[in-house]
């Protein structure tokens, strides 16, 4: 048993001999040496702050960092001094928390040959976030103590039978390969040498054991593992290079994300790079290379305290993981904060999202009907007036008429001048739009409970909306387009809604409850005035009715970033708006869209546009009334245009948005798909 406790002594302290050689030595006695080191490059805000150099084969670095993923690389020259071949380890580093240390050969191989010098890359990068509790006077110092390894390649001695055999001419040498002359290292004779000691150590301890006793027989061997230490058979061959590094990292006072958006503005009201004509940007026109292509300001807010900036054209600079989502930053507002439109889910930390992808839902529509006056609302009343509509065939001769109403005891009297129908009503239908509007569809006759209002005709088709309970046109329009209300949300509103309750609410303290305008303001009411000779307006209205949005961007090419009635203002909070919102979220307006450099079909393609998802999306901005539908704007990829379209043909996609404080930092990133903007928390 004794015999026994011995041999087990002696095998486990020479088997815990091999690791322990490691020639952390200076340059002169190290196997692999360094001989210069030279910056190579390094990210924005990484500052040196002593020269890299090396004092007896040990390198010295000094430096700051900023943000997440700043980086230093330097190029080191190393040495082989030895006859062995040496292999740069792959975790050659026990890493800092924040820093991340990396070195690579040049030339792609792992190995450095004997007698050889070799570049290598060494890079040292700001990798992990730095926890509150390691700063100290918000500062972080890192001094690391960090080591690049080299392992020496072992080389097997080939077998002398497997050779062949050298004899010079009359040498008489013997060509038994008995007697032929070994050239193995060292490590070959490792088996033999093991082997020779541990039955010297067995015996010695076995010796000690009776003549000492267990406790001295410890010590003894503790000394005898010392000794053994020292004999180079029993390791494998490691240089160790040292690196002493201090690297600074102050408490992130990096650069806010409003200050990125808005550094590098041009103010769109007169020529640039992208910009050809002198009065500067054509909102009548798409973006491009020669009509807008980067951050703008909007020059009607230029002079304010807080100017408006824009992303207009093929940009790729505005992208942003926030909440777990990728977004583009389109525009900034009025308190610094920035308005993004969703953008799909990051994948391996990038944005390249495409299609529906982008989108939230696909196929929904606006509203669940495109005939009913107030369904253009983002919310709207419930009780509006429905468009409806009368062939020619029905429509019976000596039908009267007339150009305004009176309502007394719960009927309806024509007033003013009449007209009363013939058998040619396809030829002067016109007159029924020129001032004789309301009907009592009744031959000859002039009382109704209920009356009808018409608005417009086209070819042998009358459109008309019925009122009651003493109401004139005014009132339904009154009612239905600035109706405080707004008690119904559209099918829109809804599903944008139930996506941020799923998603966002544990972000809303990050956002601004920014206004998101259903601007629904008239600029002409078409056939809808009683006095409006509709064939007087010029251009193909045939009595529509425009909104301002429409004539903005269609008609004028002078987009805004206001909203004309407080009640068109969603918000959550009564202090900037309507205070008809539950969550701070919405839909991008077609001024929006068209300061993005998105715009109408006739003016070409605007595929190369930031917004471009290859889908049609739903806007938030009424656009006219035609006929029996009404129409809200849509950007549409597909045909490569912003459009106005039916609210309920069920096309359209949605992209919620929403407003961000702009003074968050950024921890990393350049704003574009590859590599979004990652913000602090």
């Amino acid at each position: 048993m004794k015999l026994l406790n011995a041999i087990i002594v002696s095998v486990v302290s020479i088997s815990l001999l091999t690791p322990l050689r490691v020639s952390a030595l200076t340059c002169g006695a190290n196997a692999i040496c360094p001989t210069s080191i030279e910056y190579v490059e390094k990210s924005a805000n990484t500052e040196v702050l002593t020269d890299a150099s090396i004092n007896n084969g040990k390198i010295n670095i000094d430096i700051k960092m900023l943000e997440l993923g700043d980086y230093i690389k330097y190029k080191l020259i190393l040495e082989n001094t030895s006859e062995d071949e040496y292999r740069l380890e792959d975790a050659s580093f026990d890493n800092d928390k924040a820093i991340v240390y990396s070195a690579t050969f040049i030339d792609n191989k792992d190995t450095i040959a004997p007698g050889d010098s070799k570049e290598a890359i060494l890079t040292i990068e700001y990798k992990n976030s730095i926890k509150d509790a390691d700063y100290v006077d918000d500062t972080y110092v890192g001094n690391i103590d960090a080591t690049l390894l080299l392992t020496k390649i072992s080389v097997p001695t080939p077998d002398a039978s497997d050779a062949p055999s050298i004899i010079p001419p009359n040498s008489g040498a013997s060509n038994d390969s008995s007697t032929a002359t070994s050239n193995s290292d060292a490590s070959s004779s490792f088996p033999i040498v093991f082997m020779t000691f541990a039955i010297i150590a067995t015996s010695i301890i076995y010796v000690f054991y009776h003549k000492f006793g267990r406790i001295r027989l410890v010590i003894i061997a503790t000394l005898f593992i010392g000794v053994l230490a020292s004999f180079d058979a029993f390791a494998t061959e490691t240089c160790a290079i040292k690196i002493e590094s201090k690297v600074t990292i102050p408490r992130y006072e990096g650069r806010e994300i409003y200050k990125v958006v808005t550094e590098k503005m041009i103010s769109d009201d007169e020529s640039s790079e992208f910009v050809e004509p002198t009065t500067g940007v054509n909102f009548l026109e798409p973006s491009s290379n020669t009509n807008g292509k980067g951050v703008y300001v909007f020059s009607p807010t230029k002079n304010n305290d807080v100017p408006i900036y824009y992303y207009r054209g093929a940009v790729n600079n505005n992208n942003l993981i926030f909440a777990d989502f990728c977004w583009k930053v389109f525009r900034t507002t009025e308190t610094e904060g920035l308005k993004m439109i969703y953008n799909g889910i990051p994948t391996n930390g990038q944005c390249l999202a495409d299609g529906n992808d982008t989108m939230v839902a696909t196929g929904v529509k606006y509203n669940s009907s495109a005939s009913n006056l107030s369904y253009f609302g983002y919310s709207y009343a419930s009780n509006g007036h429905a468009l409806s509509y009368m062939t020619n065939s029905k429509i019976a001769n000596g039908m009267v008429f007339a150009n305004d109403v009176s309502y007394i005891d719960g009927h309806y009297t024509l007033s003013g001048d009449q007209y009363i129908k013939d058998s040619n009503f396809t030829t002067d239908r016109d007159l029924v739009l020129k001032t004789h509007h309301y009907t009592c569809l009744k031959v000859s006759g002039t009382e109704c409970e209920t009356v009808r209002y018409v608005y417009m005709t086209r070819s042998s088709v009358m459109f008309y909306v019925t009122l009651k309970n003493g109401e004139k046109i005014e009132d339904a329009i009154r009612n239905d387009i600035t109706n405080e209300a707004n008690t119904n949300k559209s099918i829109v509103r809804a599903t944008v809604d139930n996506w941020y309750r799923d998603n966002m609410t544990a972000y809303t303290d990050s956002l601004e409850d920014a206004v998101w305008c259903n601007d629904r303001s008239l600029y002409d009411v078409g056939g809808w005035d009683k006095n409006n000779d509709v064939f007087e307006i010029t251009g193909e209205q045939d009595g529509k009715m425009i909104f301002n949005t429409n004539y903005r961007v269609f008609i004028s090419g002078k987009p805004e970033i206001g909203c004309a009635s407080k009640n068109d203002a969603f918000t959550v909070s009564e202090e900037n708006g309507n205070g008809n919102l539950e969550y701070p979220v919405g839909l991008m307006t077609l001024d929006e869209a068209v300061l993005a450099g998105y715009n109408w079909y006739k003016y070409g393609s605007i595929s190369d546009n930031y917004l471009n998802n290859g889908k049609g999306w739903w806007l938030m901005s009424p656009s006219l009334v035609s006929a029996n539908s009404i129409y809200v704007g849509v950007a549409y990829s597909v045909v490569d245009n912003v459009s106005p379209v039916y609210v309920s043909n069920g096309l359209g996609g949605v992209r919620p948005t929403i407003s961000l404080k702009g003074r968050f930092r950024i921890l990393s990133g350049d704003g574009s798909g590859d590599k979004p903007f990652v913000l602090e928390n």
